[in-house]
């Protein structure tokens, strides 16, 4: 009972932000402007053991696309929540929005200490791409 007590809680905390920023999309529904990567090593984790390596393809605040190694796990459904490790940010939570395989698309939340992250890995990839 706790165990879902506790996930209800969490996704709570996951959907109110998103709910709002639905409510203030205007036309594109792409929020946050998305960077090249820069091929580096990204981490992913889930439950279950299951755990992948790829390189960063693109990311946003929003959200990130890895171009992952090897062969697709059978269960990755969307939504999945996941665990990434991403040079300059740590670990942040994420949900898997597509699977492309090889590429996978993961959402972030949307609240203030990951954007703060993000942001961190974004500043590097912009000044990177500037010179």
């Amino acid at each position: 009972m706790q165990a879902r007590t506790q996930e209800s809680s969490t996704l709570q905390r996951e959907v109110d932000p998103f709910r709002a920023s639905l409510r203030s999309v205007r036309g594109d529904r792409r929020h946050y402007d998305r960077v090249s990567g820069d091929g580096r090593l990204v981490e992913i984790a889930g439950r279950g053991g299951v755990t992948l390596r790829g390189r960063l393809h693109d990311m946003s605040r929003g959200g990130i696309a890895i171009e992952v190694e090897g062969t697709p796990p059978a269960d990755l459904p969307a939504g999945r929540e996941m665990q990434v490790s991403l040079p300059g940010a740590g670990t942040i939570g994420a949900r898997v929005s597509r699977v492309e395989w090889p590429m996978l698309a993961l959402v972030f939340p949307l609240d203030e200490e990951t954007g703060a992250r993000l942001d961190a890995v974004i500043g590097t990839l912009v000044r990177g791409q500037a010179a």
